[in-house]
């Protein structure tokens, strides 16, 4: 793995094979770790054949951090020798792809589940992102219709069902060459039912060479979605009351491939309406020993977190240190 570059808010690296295509991923975290990127973690599943350069920033970008236009130049130097550059990312790290599509060269992107804006000016019905704009002032870098005119493929993967699709609208409208990838109750991101299911590699990989047609893309979707405990809860939510049979058997299905105390809680309102007792109670006991696992587990975290607190600042005292 080569460091492209490095800050205490933003790292990027690459996995170099030949010069023909590279795969710029963008993605976020609380900390910034090397191999944290989606395409890092897919390319240990199943090795991509083109190069990687994964952007691993902190949850407040790319609004307020000083380091976005160094990366950005960093990664546009680095990009220059390939012949074919394609931009990748999920939710923010899909708004991040379009945006920076013309910094980086890239004539294709693959956005699953894009915001057009962060901007509450531009889209004032979005209310999902207050975490990260309250305490913005200006969005500098919210010009995604310059990174959307130099692309001539695009893939745009979201639920229709989702506030998503406001944002999809209107990235669309700038973009009529957009190829439309829906995942009927696949939630946000949507890539998270394709991680899960285990076809998000060979899908990335057939749109990296510009390959996959929408009807290879439902196919892949519908053959995969029942191994997604995220597809099982999002389709257990839409029940009808009447349906609760059903609602719990999609949660059981659920819980069974990734225990969790959110299935659990999710389980409770059925099962009481149904008047199913026994079961109640047993789950009711079961989310006691669940909440006590997962205190336990928020411990390992906090130390975990805390040490890499302390690996921040002591790089960042190295890099402000004279030489």
């Amino acid at each position: 793995m080569q460091e492209v570059f490095r800050s205490p808010k933003i790292m990027a690296d690459a996995t170099v094979r030949g010069d023909d295509t590279l795969v710029i991923g963008f993605s976020f975290h609380p900390y910034p770790r090397p191999g944290a990127g989606p395409l890092a973690q897919l390319d240990q599943k199943r090795a991509f054949g083109f190069s990687l350069a994964d952007v691993v920033c902190q949850m407040s970008f790319p609004y307020p951090i000083e380091e976005t236009q160094q990366c950005l130049a960093a990664l546009a130097a680095f990009a220059r020798p390939f012949r074919r550059v394609v931009t990748f990312g999920e939710s923010l790290g899909g708004f991040a792809a379009l945006n920076f599509a013309a910094h980086l060269g890239a004539e294709t992107a693959i956005a699953s589940s894009p915001p057009y804006t962060l901007s509450p000016e531009k889209m004032p019905s979005e209310n999902r992102w207050g975490i990260y704009t309250r305490s913005v002032n200006a969005f500098p870098w919210d010009h995604i219709e310059k990174g959307l005119a130099v692309l001539r493929r695009l893939y745009l993967l979201y639920d229709a069902a989702t506030p998503d699709a406001a944002h999809i609208a209107a990235i669309t409208a700038l973009a009529p060459q957009a190829v439309h990838l829906t995942v009927p109750f696949g939630g946000h991101p949507v890539s998270r039912i394709m991680n899960q299911g285990g076809t998000m590699a060979g899908l990335i990989a057939a749109m990296v060479e510009g390959t996959l047609e929408p009807v290879q893309f439902r196919q892949a979707v519908r053959a995969s979605r029942r191994r997604s405990q995220t597809y099982l809860r999002n389709l257990a939510a839409a029940q009808p009351g009447r349906r609760d049979p059903l609602r719990v058997r999609l949660l059981e299905m659920s819980q069974a491939l990734e225990p969790t105390a959110h299935t659990l809680l999710a389980m409770l309102p059925p099962l009481v309406r149904l008047g199913r007792k026994e079961e109640v109670q047993a789950l009711s006991r079961s989310l006691v020993e669940t909440d006590a696992a997962y205190a336990r587990r928020l411990n390992t975290l906090k130390k975990e977190n805390d040490a890499l607190k302390r690996q921040v600042a002591e790089l960042t005292r190295r890099l402000a240190a004279p030489s």
